[in-house]
């Protein structure tokens, strides 16, 4: 059973790296590409190549891409012309000659494309692009690439970062998930759910052979809980109880001194309503400290 285990798990790290790899490549590639797509539109590099001077005749615009390989990390710039001759490579002794991998010769014939082949700085991923003349002739190449050790070094920095970014997640995952377990079983008095039901079940079974009427409120007035007493007191359906009521559809015209002041106790109120004359108290509810509504209570004297 290890072993599977441990298969699978390989399995599974060997994907995740592979699709890394993948989607690295593309983005690699696309910025090879774009970085390519620049260099072949400058002006000097057009007249550089239209210039009927020898392969190592120009060291201003080596000079210059040089300095932009090193600001866009590229490991790469090559300029070379119809010919495949190096006028611009990162190593001088290299210019003057012939460009290196096989995979030139789509470029000369106006294509633009992504491709990994092995040059001489070794195997690389590298963005492809034409240059034009004015005319629209083609007058050379250019090619900007990423070696694959770069590359390598690269994809294995973000694994490790995606890697310790998931254990994080994790681990924050299983922090959260304790504390909200902790704060739950706080809330409900550190009770399991059946015994959360079987209080429930015990609750309404008392409130409805008190011989009182029970109504319960929130701080805003809205029904919470009403027994079947209180019901038959003020002369309403069992099925109001399952529905989402206030105290002004059972009390209209006391809710609004009902609800005021609630943190003060009233006991034996006098008052008439469904046709008779009814005595109510209430009390407040209070929950962890704060006013949590009203308990009104109203005895049966028939």
């Amino acid at each position: 059973m290890l072993d599977i285990g441990e298969c699978r798990t390989s399995q599974l790290n060997s994907g995740v790296y592979n699709v890394i790899t993948q989607n690295f490549h593309q983005e690699v590639g696309g910025k090879a590409l774009a970085l390519a797509l620049s260099i072949a539109s400058r002006p000097d590099v057009i007249m550089a190549l239209k210039a009927d001077k020898e392969a190592n005749e120009h060291p201003e615009l080596n000079a210059k891409m040089e300095q932009l390989r090193q600001q866009v990390n590229a490991d790469f710039i090559v300029i070379g012309n119809t010919e495949e001759i190096r006028l611009v490579h990162p190593e001088p002794t290299r210019i003057g000659q012939r460009m290196v991998g096989e995979d030139s010769e789509a470029g000369l014939r106006g294509e633009y494309y992504v491709s990994e082949a092995i040059g001489s700085l070794g195997e690389s991923i590298r963005g492809k692009v034409p240059v034009y003349d004015d005319s629209g002739e083609i007058l050379g190449l250019v090619s900007v690439g990423f070696l694959a050790g770069s590359v390598e070094l690269l994809i294995l920095e973000r694994s490790s970062i995606l890697f310790w970014g998931c254990i994080s997640l994790l681990l924050l995952s299983i922090f959260a998930a304790v504390f909200i377990g902790r704060w739950v079983r706080n809330a409900i008095f550190g009770l399991q759910p059946d015994e959360i039901a079987r209080l429930f079940a015990e609750q309404e079974a008392i409130l409805n052979t008190v011989r009182s009427g029970i109504i319960a409120l929130d701080p805003k007035g809205n029904v919470r809980k009403i027994n079947q007493r209180a019901c038959e007191i003020l002369e309403q359906p069992l099925r109001i109880q399952h529905q989402s009521l206030h105290l002004t559809d059972l009390l209209p015209e006391h809710a609004e001194f009902l609800l005021r002041n609630p943190s003060r106790r009233i006991l034996g109120f006098e008052l008439f309503a469904a046709d008779k004359r009814l005595v109510l108290s209430r009390f407040l509810l209070q929950a962890h400290g704060y006013n949590d509504g009203v308990l009104l209570s109203m005895p049966d004297f028939r």
